[in-house]
C-alpha cells in the first residue's frame, strides 16, 4: 500500500493533516510508509494507491484545499486499500498452493484450463 501526502510550501493545515493520516494509520495497523511531497498541488492531498482520499484526482493548481482529507476519509480510503490487498493475497495464495480462480476448472487428468476458451 503506498500513502502519500502532498502539499504546497508553508501549508497551514499540513500538520493537522499529517496528525490525523498518521493516527489513523495506527489504528488501522498497516505498515505503511507515508511519503511526503511539496510542490503544486491543491494542498494538502492524500493519496492512497494514487487514490484522492477526497475522491478528487489529487492534480490540480497550488491551492488551499476547502476540503481538507477528514479521519473518516482517511479511514475508509485505508480500510478498502486493505481489503483489496487482502483480496489480492488471498488470491495469490490460493494460487500459489494449487488453487484455481473461479474461472477454471479442471479436466481428468487434473490439468486446469481456462472455461473462457
Amino acid at each position: 500500500m503506498k500513502a502519500e501526502l502532498r502539499s504546497v510550501p508553508d501549508c497551514p493545515h499540513l500538520a493537522q493533516v499529517r496528525q490525523t493520516l498518521h493516527a489513523a494509520l495506527a489504528d488501522l495497523g498497516p505498515p505503511v510508509v507515508v511519503t511526503e511531497v511539496v510542490g503544486e498541488y491543491p494542498s494538502p492531498t492524500i493519496l492512497i494507491n494514487d487514490v484522492d482520499v477526497m475522491g478528487r484526482t489529487g492534480d490540480g493548481p497550488a491551492a488551499c484545499r476547502l476540503d481538507l482529507p477528514t479521519a473518516e476519509r482517511i479511514r475508509a480510503a485505508l480500510r478498502q486499500a486493505i481489503a483489496a490487498e487482502h483480496i489480492g493475497w488471498n488470491t495469490a495464495l490460493d494460487l500459489g498452493k494449487g488453487g484455481l480462480p473461479p474461472w477454471s476448472t479442471t479436466d481428468a487428468s487434473g490439468v486446469a484450463r481456462s472455461l473462457a476458451a
